[in-house]
């Protein structure tokens, strides 16, 4: 099997545990985890975020190895990111965002990005959702499938995740069967979570 990963086992991210230190009251000590290198190749991968600039927090070294190596890799956005600019109204901020992450892509070596157009910063975990990403996993068949964290946290005190990353990657992990889907296979899943 050729090593293509660069990814951690189950996508552990890199952010340290933390340990309470003695000769501090209150404080607290951040230590590295121990992680484990998931060298697989992947096959094809279709990489589902909640916003533009997701991937680039942890996972484009890998995409960039995966697709130098032959794989094929596409990403699909439940936002737009609108919200995501700070001074720039949502229906200015979305085409930046948009150029921003197919040029991002592009670097890494995706040509394919998707957009669901669902509201930057108030994504719900429900059916639409899971029935979205349901039917984009059923167009691209993909071997792997990677998300973001969709845990509470990031591992360490603080660290609260963003509902969007919640919701996209709980859904994710709990797609519908749908008619469109059935019959489907089941690709393997990647998480980047602590």
């Amino acid at each position: 099997m050729s090593r293509q990963g660069g990814l951690l086992s189950g996508m552990q991210s890199s952010c340290p545990s933390p340990e309470r230190n003695p000769g501090l009251p209150g404080s607290t000590t951040l230590k590295p985890m121990a992680l484990e290198l998931w060298d697989e190749d992947p096959g094809t991968v279709l990489a589902i975020v909640a916003h533009p600039d997701d991937l680039e927090y942890g996972a484009a070294a890998a995409v960039a190895k995966w697709t130098s190596a032959g794989s094929r890799v596409s990403y699909l956005l439940v936002t737009r990111g609108e919200a995501g600019i700070d001074g720039m109204a949502p229906a200015q901020a979305a085409p930046v965002r948009e150029r921003e992450q197919r040029a991002s892509a592009a670097v890494v070596g995706v040509s394919s990005v998707e957009f669901l157009d669902h509201p930057d910063g108030t994504v719900e975990y429900g059916l639409a959702l899971r029935e979205d990403l349901a039917l984009a996993i059923r167009r691209h068949r993909p071997d792997t499938l990677l998300l973001f964290n969709h845990r509470d946290n990031w591992g360490f005190p603080g660290s609260r995740n963003s509902a969007d990353h919640r919701a996209v990657g709980e859904a994710g992990l709990t797609r519908p069967q749908t008619p469109a889907t059935a019959g489907s296979s089941r690709p393997r899943i990647l998480t980047l979570t602590p």
